[in-house]
């Protein structure tokens, strides 16, 4: 149903969904016979505790970070679960969370930014939002791994004219903090998310919904 991608020490590294709602994670790990230059291959398979809501049925988004250490499955009315893979002998779930809280609002796109930290969410109020995990030195979090995930950036305050206009792509860039969102309207957006600033703007010529990015 869904697959997320990454490496890890040069290794794949897998997340999968089936369409029967089992979630596993996998790396393949690699080996070369030095004498024989004969490649021996293994895969590591582990179960990842996850029952879909009755009420939600199957995700519609699976996301893998960077160092395959978490896993987030999120739900086009904003619910993400973000499970904790650093030990795959005991994979958990880390946390819950609400990326769209508001009732009448969706999840309309989400990514990654470069480096697989900073996750960029889009929604149909026509919010662009940046959400990295932190750990405070505070006492009291009960998430597994001491982290939670927080909103850190709102880059709607950078144009509010495209509040109320449903964001419908994302693109991040493959090699800065940039990222390009585009809309039902036809606008196409440039953002810097770490200054929060629109770097540039224009539409589709006549118009239409951006499908892709």
């Amino acid at each position: 149903r869904l697959v997320a991608y990454t490496l890890r020490n040069e290794q794949p590294v897998f997340c999968v969904l089936s369409e029967d709602g089992k979630l596993m994670i996998e790396e393949i790990t690699q080996k070369r016979n030095l004498l024989t230059g004969k490649v021996t291959s293994k895969v590591i398979r582990a179960a990842i505790p996850f029952t879909p809501p009755a009420d939600k049925g199957l995700p519609q988004h699976l996301l893998l970070t960077d160092l395959a250490d978490n896993a987030m499955a999120v739900w086009r009315d904003g619910t993400l679960v973000r499970f904790d893979l650093r030990d795959l002998s005991n994979p958990r779930v880390a946390e819950t969370i609400d990326l769209v809280p508001e009732d009448h609002a969706t999840l309309t796109s989400i990514s990654f930014l470069l480096g697989k930290a900073t996750i960029v969410s889009g929604d149909s109020l026509g919010r662009v939002r940046g959400w990295f995990r932190i750990k405070p030195d505070t006492p009291g979090v009960k998430t597994s791994d001491g982290a939670y995930l927080v909103l850190a950036h709102d880059l709607l305050a950078s144009d509010p004219s495209a509040s109320g206009t449903p964001v419908t792509a994302i693109a991040p860039a493959t090699r800065s903090r940039l990222v390009a969102a585009g809309y039902a309207d036809g606008a196409i957006r440039l953002f810097q998310m770490t200054t929060e600033n629109l770097v540039a703007a224009t539409n589709v010529p006549g118009g239409g919904t951006v499908s892709a990015l």
